[in-house]
This record gives C-alpha cells, structure tokens and sequence, in this order.
C-alpha cells in the first residue's frame, strides 16, 4: 500500500487460491480503503524482493491443524506469518510486516 510491501498470501494453485482468496481479498480491500485518496504507487522490485528474504531466516513452528495437514507459524523481528501445509507441501501461506517494524 502506497508503495510499501506489507504483505502477501500464496497459494500452491490456482484452484486453491480462486477457492480461499475471497476473505485475504476483501481483507486487503479493507486496508487500502483505509488510506483512500492518498497517492499511489506500487512498491519497487527490490523492496518486495528484501520483503521476501526478510522471510528467509523466520523461525518456523508446526502445529496440528483443526482440519487436515499443519498449521504454520513464522515470524522473525520485522515479520509475521501463517499458513497450512498438507503432505509436506505448502498449501497456502500469509506473511505482514509487524507494525512498526
């Protein structure tokens, strides 16, 4: 939002991600409805790359998922995320900047 990475959401295919991505969506919508009116620009190649790596080193914990596969939990001091994995493979996965950081 107005030029800064503060997230992302992945999904491991395009069904998953037309299936779950309608609540991150509106959720996201929410946010950027917040700063409406103020000038726009999507955030530089090399930030969203520095935003990804920030992700590189995060602690990674797994816990059982209420339905199936794992949940997951990552977080270094600047970011945060969560996801499910399902045999061994990422099924979707979220990531923020924490605020402030």
């Amino acid at each position: 939002m107005n030029g800064v990475v503060v997230g992302f959401d992945l999904f491991d295919s395009a069904d998953h991600c037309a299936q779950y991505f309608r609540k991150p969506l509106n959720s996201h919508a929410l946010d950027a409805a917040e700063t409406a009116g103020a000038e726009s620009a999507p955030p530089e190649r090399e930030a969203v790359e520095a935003f990804l790596k920030s992700f590189d080193h995060a602690e990674e914990t797994l816990h059982p998922a209420i339905g199936m596969g794992e949940d997951i939990r990552v977080e270094t001091e600047a970011v945060v995320g969560a996801g499910l994995r399902l045999q061994e493979q990422y099924v979707h996965l979220a990531g923020f900047a924490k605020s402030g950081a």
